[in-house]
């Protein structure tokens, strides 16, 4: 909520500071969330892809292993009929269609014995040396070391080996399979909701700031407006007098301040009470109403006391209206809890001078009301500008 220091500067307090970043917390914590969210999701799903893949991977080489099982004991797999080594190789291109499990057969030298049409690894063909090669090398020797699986690194991602060893044969049946990517297992539900959530954190932030911006107004509108009389108080005042000031500054045009005062209002207070006491405010700040209309400032500025800004209005101008305002109030009687009081004002006048600043104008407003007190009950002086 805007405060005010010595030099009349606007100060933020910690409600408004707090306000302000709230709609930033807010998108940020939706932000985390939703990165949060992402990055779970893509994990599991690239986690039951792969559990998936190397189930399918662990079946087509088992299969593939089992059907070789049965082709005579001690028969090599390279020296196969033709129609038998044709069944093979299509056994092999089923799985590597149907459950995208590429398979071939190296021996125990880990020289490529038997592939598909595509090819082994790398794109390599029927009776190379795998283990020559600097990407298969070290897969390649674990797995002739007797391990079940290995990985190497391919140009399109981490290749995932599993291997078998024939019972019929000195070889190994190979299966071969890309290990699905974060990106690539879970790219299309991670970007719909990435959009989703950014979308999201704009409706977030927008109408965050919505409720932020009406929820500062309306502290602003409460802490300048008095709850009694619904006038604007001295903080209303030092923020809705500049611009008229400034205005009247740039444009060369007169201007006067009044402050007004109830004569007498603590002696109401003490013998009717505080409630009589506000009642009677209240009738005050309506007739006040009645007798200053826009453009002019109508301010509650103290307890007991009004202060008026009349926009192009002398000294000549300003003492009129101050003559009306005194005349009305002291012939109309103000009831309350059956009561009924005539008041006296005192009212005390300054207009704008040369060189003349809003504090000084104030200031010679509040001397003249001080020095009516010298005077008579009700009555009214005008403050003369010093001159520079």
């Amino acid at each position: 909520m805007p405060e005010k220091n010595d030099n009349n500067r606007l100060l933020i307090s910690p409600g408004s500071t707090f306000a302000s970043q709230l709609p930033g917390r807010l998108t940020l914590l939706v932000l985390l969330t939703i990165i949060g969210m992402s990055w779970y999701l893509g994990n599991y799903n690239v986690r039951q892809e792969r559990k998936e893949a190397l189930k399918h991977l662990k079946a087509s080489v088992w299969l593939l292993k089992e059907t070789l099982d049965t082709l005579p004991s001690g028969l090599p797999v390279h020296t196969l009929p033709s129609p038998e080594r044709v069944r093979i190789q299509l056994i092999m291109e089923r799985m590597r269609n149907n459950l995208e499990s590429p398979l071939y057969l190296i021996d125990k030298t880990g020289q490529l014995i038997l592939t598909d049409g595509e090819g082994g690894p790398l794109k390599t063909k029927k009776g190379q040396q795998l283990q020559y090669l600097p990407e298969l090398k070290p897969a390649i020797e674990h797995l002739l070391a007797g391990q079940d699986h290995a990985t190497y690194s391919a140009p399109d991602g981490t290749h995932q080996l599993i291997a078998l060893p024939l019972n019929s044969s000195p070889a190994l049946v190979v299966g071969d399979i890309v290990m699905p990517g974060w990106f690539q297992s879970s790219g299309f539900p991670i970007y719909v909701l990435l959009c989703g959530g950014m979308l999201l954190t704009l409706l977030v932030r927008y109408f965050t700031r919505k409720t932020v911006r009406e929820w500062r107004r309306q502290s602003l509108a409460q802490s300048i407006i008095d709850p009694l009389t619904t006038l604007p108080n001295r903080k209303g005042f030092a923020l809705l007098s500049k611009p008229i000031f400034r205005e009247s500054v740039d444009h060369q045009t007169s201007l006067s301040l009044m402050l007004i005062n109830l004569n007498d209002f603590t002696h109401i207070n003490l013998t009717y009470g505080t409630e009589a006491g506000d009642i009677l405010i209240k009738q005050v700040a309506s007739s006040l109403r009645q007798l200053v209309n826009t453009p002019h400032l109508l301010c509650r500025w103290d307890g007991d006391e009004f202060i008026i800004m009349l926009k192009e209005h002398d000294s000549s101008a300003a003492y009129s209206v101050a003559k009306s305002i005194q005349e009305f109030i002291s012939r109309h009687e103000f009831n309350f809890s059956g009561e009924s009081v005539r008041l006296k004002l005192r009212i005390g006048i300054h207009s704008l001078g040369d060189r003349e600043d809003l504090h000084s104008l104030l200031s010679g407003a509040t001397h003249a009301l001080a020095q009516t007190r010298k005077n008579s009950d009700n009555c009214i002086l005008y403050q003369k500008a010093a001159s520079i």
